[in-house]
C-alpha cells in the first residue's frame, strides 16, 4: 500500500499529467466571446469542461487534509525529515511559502469596488462556490461570476493563473517528495542487505 507521500507525487503527476493542464499551456484560438458574452463563461477554443472538473477533484485532493496527503500535510510530514534531507525539507517548505504569498497578492480581477480581492478569495469562490465543490457560501458568487458575459473572460484568466500557483507548488513538492522517498528506500534496502 502507498504511503501519503507516495499518494501525493502519483495524484501530482496525475495533475500535471491531465487533458486541462496540456489544454492550459498549448496555444490555442480565439475564444468565442459571444458565447461568454451571452453567458458561457468556459466557451474557450477546444476546452472541455469535463476535464477542467476532473483536473479540479484532482486538484482537491492536493490541497484538503481529509485524505492525509495534501500540501498541508506533506509539508508537516517534510518538516520531521532528519537533518540528510535538508535540502528537501527546506525546498518543501519554500515552495508553500511561495503559495502563501502568490495566494495572498491581488488577483488581476477584482470582485468588489472597495477592496482589492486576493488569489486565495477568488480561487475559493471559484473552485468552491462550484468546480471542485457547491459550497451555499459561495455559491451565489459563483454564479455571478461566470455569468457576468465578458467579465466572466478575465475571471476564467485570473483563476487560471492561480492554478499555476498551485501546480508549481505541487511539482516542487513532488519532485523533493521523491527524491526523499527514493533515498529512504535506498537506504533501507542497504539495511536490509547488512
Amino acid at each position: 500500500m502507498a504511503t501519503p507521500l507516495e499518494y501525493f507525487v502519483l495524484r501530482a503527476r496525475k495533475l500535471e499529467n491531465s487533458n486541462f493542464w496540456k489544454w492550459l499551456n498549448t496555444r490555442r484560438g480565439q475564444s468565442d466571446m459571444e458565447r461568454i458574452i451571452q453567458g458561457d463563461w468556459l466557451a474557450h477554443d477546444k476546452l472541455n469542461p469535463d476535464e477542467l472538473d476532473a483536473f479540479c477533484l484532482n486538484l482537491r485532493l492536493l490541497i484538503q487534509d481529509q485524505d492525509g496527503f495534501s500540501i498541508r500535510k506533506v509539508a508537516e510530514i517534510a518538516s520531521f525529515w532528519p537533518d540528510a534531507y535538508e535540502a528537501e525539507r527546506e525546498g518543501v517548505a519554500a515552495a508553500v511559502a511561495k503559495l502563501r504569498l502568490a495566494l495572498d497578492s491581488k488577483a488581476s480581477v477584482s470582485l468588489l469596488p472597495e477592496k482589492p480581492t486576493t488569489n486565495r478569495e477568488l480561487f475559493d469562490i471559484i473552485f468552491y462556490g462550484g468546480l471542485a465543490h457547491a459550497n451555499p457560501g459561495k455559491r451565489e458568487q459563483f454564479e455571478a461570476l461566470v455569468s457576468s458575459g465578458l467579465y466572466s473572460y478575465f475571471v476564467f484568466s485570473a483563476f487560471s493563473s492561480v492554478l499555476f500557483h498551485y501546480r508549481n507548488c505541487i511539482q516542487s513538492l513532488a519532485h523533493f517528495v521523491a527524491r526523499y522517498v527514493l533515498s529512504e528506500r535506498a537506504r533501507q534496502a542497504g539495511q536490509a542487505d547488512a
